[in-house]
């Protein structure tokens, strides 16, 4: 063991409250060895009792902490009026004292020793991901919901061991060639030497699913883009080819937009197909200046309707002004 964190906050209303650290320490004193002599009670249990002297250790935290409590002035008040209208409203309010704690070690001896069992490392790893595109980013995680079995099917053990060898089965150990291996191992390999299994961790992932038609292009860039440019005009706001793509304010461009809404929706669904084939009927739309215009509204016929609803208008507040000259 080398040192230790230690935490003691308040936390108000259980986990969907609010949580405010009282006391933080990140120092620890008096770190010594247990000798057997001293175990005392401890010796009941037999691995305490097995253990080697480094083994079984004692510290001590500073009664202080490292710093002040880390709430504010309004978080101070805010406390006080919630405590408050509890007391005088007669209402109960769930208060409780979270400690949490980190203990950080050194490498102990077991692992400056090539013919040691190493570090067995259980539930170290999650085998099956996906890996999700976010923009130009791409980000790898587990998958969502699954339920206890599954997770524990995909929940992997790992094995950590000093090797002083290579993979010469004839070579001796040698103190001077030593490198670390991390390998997928199981509980019933804990006490097996690690040549036993000796492959590294291995992965399943899920990539997402694109069109080709978009490659090179983030998934947000491409369809923001597709719709802003038919209902407004693009001033290099986009990089790339995207730039290319000048189109001018469209009359009535919600055809168009519905076909870009139903691109993104496949893409959600991550149906592939789907997004190609609605992807290139939008291309096959946008080469057509007449399906544009048919689709969209003509800006001639819309001037034209608007000057001719204009004259209406002018001719009946005229009539309307003729009748009342009559009276």
């Amino acid at each position: 063991m080398a040192n230790a964190h230690f935490e003691i906050g308040i936390q108000f209303n259980g986990i969907k409250g609010s949580y405010y650290s009282l006391y933080k320490n990140n120092n620890i004193a008096n770190l010594t060895n247990v000798p057997v002599s001293k175990r005392g009670k401890f010796i009941e249990f037999s691995q305490i009792l097995e253990s080697e002297e480094a083994q079984f250790q004692q510290f001590q935290l500073y009664a202080y902490s490292d710093s002040n409590w880390d709430a504010s002035i309004p978080i101070k008040k805010q406390i006080t009026d919630m405590l408050n209208n509890a007391v005088q409203q007669n209402q109960p309010i769930q208060i409780q004292f979270k400690v949490t704690y980190q203990i950080i070690r050194t490498l102990d001896k077991t692992l400056k020793d090539c013919n040691g069992e190493g570090i067995y490392l259980p539930n170290f790893h999650i085998s099956l991901l996906r890996l999700l595109t976010i923009g130009n980013t791409y980000l790898a995680k587990p998958f969502d919901n699954l339920s206890a079995e599954q997770q524990q099917k995909y929940t992997k053990d790992a094995h950590l061991n000093l090797k002083c060898k290579l993979d010469n089965e004839s070579q001796k150990f040698d103190n001077n060639i030593q490198y670390w291996i991390l390998t997928e191992s199981k509980q019933e390999y804990k006490n097996k030497n690690h040549d036993e299994f000796n492959d590294g961790i291995k992965f399943y992932i899920l990539s997402d699913k694109y069109s080709s038609a978009l490659l090179g292009f983030s998934i947000i860039t491409i369809y923001t883009s597709v719709i802003l440019v038919i209902g407004k005009v693009i001033k290099s706001v986009f990089s790339g080819n995207i730039d290319m793509l000048m189109y001018s304010e469209q009359p009535f461009p919600d055809k168009l937009i519905k076909v870009c809404e139903a691109i993104g929706y496949s893409r959600t669904k991550r149906d592939l197909i789907k997004e190609n084939l609605l992807y290139y009927e939008l291309i096959d739309l946008l080469r057509s200046p007449e399906i544009i215009k048919m689709l969209t509204g003509s800006y001639s016929k819309m001037i034209k309707d608007q000057r001719k609803k204009w004259l209406e208008n002018e001719e009946n507040l005229e009539i309307l002004r003729l009748k009342k000259k009559q009276q």
